[in-house]
């Protein structure tokens, strides 16, 4: 028990250095250690290449915790909602993959949000470092495919060998920000902005490694 607490510690404090830099650094996402939580995944089975959310899969999880659920569309089709929390301006969701030397080269999800211009996607070694790209969302669904050699290297998780290997690739990332609400007039130093009253919204379908076409 005291070990969980200790990590959990530690990823706190990884999370809370997250909120306060730029929102291209939010791709600092070592704290999802998916090596350590990775143990309820093996016990179930090993995770998909493609998280479509129609059969039981590992659940994803979030820093900090936060709400997610699975809708239905109308033809059936169901797909990820994730509330992120509020109170907060960052936060985070991990999926695991399975690693596989024949995953493919796209990092691929459908996804539309509400609340939300932008997101940073990306992918996970092994190793702990940490590979994204910024994409833009809005509130209809879109089908975004992005090459594995267009993500970027977070500057604080090297690489073992200085290149994404997308077979020791074990989890997908998912980084939002959440906008600030509007400045509150005052005299003296500047005051922080409120988080916004109603947090956003990410959905998501599809997601996972795929092959170019």
């Amino acid at each position: 028990m005291w070990k969980w607490l200790a990590v959990a510690s530690v990823l706190w404090g990884v999370f809370s250095l997250l909120t306060v830099l730029a929102p291209r650094s939010l791709a600092l996402t070592a704290a999802l250690d998916f090596q350590a939580l990775g143990e309820a995944w093996r016990s179930e089975g090993p995770p998909p290449s493609m998280h479509d959310f129609e059969t039981h899969q590992p659940p994803p999880f979030t820093i900090p915790e936060s709400r997610t659920e699975l809708a239905v569309e109308g033809d059936g089709n169901r797909y990820l909602v994730w509330s992120l929390p509020a109170g907060g301006p960052a936060a985070m969701l991990g999926l695991p993959l399975a690693p596989a030397a024949d995953l493919g080269d796209e990092l691929a999800l459908r996804v539309r949000s509400r609340g939300l211009e932008q997101l940073f996607v990306g992918v996970r070694e092994r190793d702990g470092s940490i590979y994204t790209a910024p994409v833009e969302v809005n509130a209809d669904w879109r089908e975004q495919k992005l090459s594995l050699r267009r993500l970027k290297l977070s500057p604080r998780t090297p690489d073992e060998n200085g290149e994404l290997d997308p077979d020791q690739i074990n989890g997908i990332i998912i980084a939002a920000v959440q906008p600030a609400g509007p400045e509150r007039p005052g005299r003296g130093p500047r005051r922080p902005q409120p988080p916004p009253e109603r947090p956003a919204v990410v959905e998501l379908d599809d997601v996972g490694i795929a092959a170019a076409p």
